[in-house]
């Protein structure tokens, strides 16, 4: 596998695709300081509309919300992986040896490192930028600090869980063009639509609650990991994910035969 996944890596680093999705995750993150900074310079009273602004709570707040990461990363993978359908180059490395399963995790992983480098540098130019204008935060305590980092774990591991699942649909539809347009209205309305499902009862939350969309809601509360079982959400996600990854290679198989 390790040839796979320089080749991959290699694409990766060549990938015009790329190269825009990092010049818009450092816009984006310019952007979100400018706005707040552009806001304390003509008014602190309207700055206080956004709740208390520090890079501690920035930081809160973006491992609460990775969406603007996970659009950028799904699109960079129905380029990548519906580009490889296009020239048949999937086909081609099964012909030449290499197995579906490592053909899939080779691809599974460069797209993990792509999301790692993208919210590493959206995260980090935001929370510093933040910073330097506004402070880290008075009174953060290691707990906090703490808590923190918990959440930015169970986060990656949620985008991990997600990732697997908009990859099944790109093995699905070996589309780059079918794919963004299935993945990124899912990603847009589904978790809402299942927030106003799981107000229908306490049975139906349950339910959701054993799903990724369910413990991302969870994740989503921006006061704390209060309503997050660590040991339930990890396994939720692990489940989710060998699920995914292997309806991937199922569908892959089918789809190397046409």
């Amino acid at each position: 596998m390790g040839k796979l996944f320089k080749i991959e890596m290699m694409k990766l680093r060549k990938s015009t695709a790329m190269l825009v999705l990092l010049i818009v995750a450092i816009a984006l993150s310019l952007l979100n300081v400018g706005v707040y900074g552009l806001v304390n310079l003509v008014s602190d009273s309207l700055l206080s509309v956004f709740g208390k602004v520090d890079g501690y709570n920035m930081a809160v707040t973006m491992t609460s919300d990775t969406s603007d990461i996970m659009m950028m990363v799904v699109i960079l993978m129905a380029v990548l992986i519906g580009g490889d359908f296009s020239a048949r180059t999937l086909q081609t490395q099964v012909a030449a040896g290499y197995s579906r399963f490592k053909i899939i995790i080779s691809r599974f992983i460069t797209v993990a490192i792509s999301y790692v480098i993208l919210y590493t540098l959206y995260f980090s130019i935001t929370v510093i930028g933040m910073t330097i204008i506004f402070g880290f935060g008075d009174g953060i305590t290691s707990d906090m600090v703490s808590e923190l980092v918990l959440k930015l774990f169970l986060s990656f591991i949620m985008a991990m869980t997600m990732l697997s699942m908009y990859m099944l649909f790109t093995f699905l539809l070996k589309s780059t063009g079918a794919t963004i347009g299935v993945c990124l209205p899912l990603m847009l309305f589904g978790v809402s639509i299942i927030q106003m499902l799981s107000m229908v009862s306490e049975v139906v939350y349950d339910i959701i609650s054993f799903t990724p969309f369910g413990q991302s809601m969870l994740l989503g509360d921006m006061f704390g990991l209060e309503e997050v079982e660590p040991i339930k959400f990890i396994c939720v996600c692990i489940v989710w994910f060998s699920g995914f990854m292997s309806l991937s290679f199922l569908s892959f198989r089918k789809a190397e035969l046409k």
